[in-house]
């Protein structure tokens, strides 16, 4: 296949449309100059989109347990406000075809079971990728949902830059990043007993997945560190795999990328 200029899965600059600025990532069209900051991060992996899993090369020691964490792919939101846990926020036209694109680079993988956060995107995401595995067991957990905070509703054009609800919690039932890394290593520790040497997947949200990854990697989970390049993207992987008597998991986040052709199509 002929190749020309690569873009991820979220599209090219402009697409990367998402209501996670205001809390720990960054912000949709990059204005926040907050999220600029040098941090360390995990090391990505960009793989173009016919890339089988044998071709990753990851660990496949027997007995291996794999975590397929995917973010929903783009949501429809003319309003430009945070959606957060508001019900009815389904996937764009162009967010159907990134849950396709990301689905069939998941396709060729063994997966038992397909967890996924209640809300609607993420719901959505998560049939198109158990329409390749009819055999996978389906549930929802809550433990996978997106951040819970009272500004939800608010429009974006009214927070200022560098805004973050983690810094101005209204209510006491806002989370903070501790509340979330609590969950979401839960939601892993769970899958590692219930599907030890199984491959699962978790469609869930950019922050949770993202302070995830920091925790995974040993770093202490901070804002600055929301905000680097560890940032899960719309419709984006992060692998994460335990061999039989580790303590510790490989991480992998996953930039996988299409080409101008297949750009054209996802249109």
């Amino acid at each position: 296949m002929p190749r020309g200029r690569l873009y991820s899965l979220l599209g090219p600059p402009g697409r990367t449309r998402t209501d996670d600025g205001v809390r720990g990532g960054r912000r949709d069209e990059g204005k926040d100059s907050a999220t600029t900051m040098a941090t360390e991060t995990l090391p990505h992996r960009v793989v173009d989109a016919e890339t089988t899993p044998v071709q990753l090369a990851l660990p496949t020691a027997a007995g291996t347990t794999t975590i397929l964490l995917v973010r929903h792919a783009e949501v429809h939101n003319p309003e430009r406000v945070l959606y957060g846990r508001l019900p009815n926020f389904r996937l764009s036209e162009y967010g159907v075809r990134q849950a396709e694109r990301v689905a069939a680079f998941l396709a060729p993988r063994p997966v038992a079971a397909i967890y996924s956060s209640p809300l609607l995107r993420a719901r959505q995401t998560a049939a198109r990728i158990a329409a390749h595995h009819p055999e996978a067991t389906r549930r929802t957990t809550r433990l996978l949902l997106e951040v819970g905070s009272s500004w939800q509703g608010t429009p974006f054009a009214q927070f200022k830059p560098g805004f973050s609800t983690y810094e101005h919690r209204r209510e006491p039932g806002d989370e903070s990043i501790a509340d979330i890394q609590a969950r979401m290593t839960a939601f892993v520790e769970r899958t590692r007993r219930r599907h030890p040497g199984e491959t699962v997947v978790g469609v869930s949200h950019g922050d949770p997945i993202t302070i995830l990854r920091v925790a995974l990697s040993g770093r202490p989970v901070t804002l600055q560190a929301l905000r680097g390049g560890d940032y899960a993207a719309l419709a984006s992987v992060t692998i994460v795999t335990y061999e039989p008597g580790a303590d510790r998991p490989h991480v992998a986040p996953l930039e996988v990328r299409v080409t101008d052709e297949q750009q054209r199509a996802m249109r």
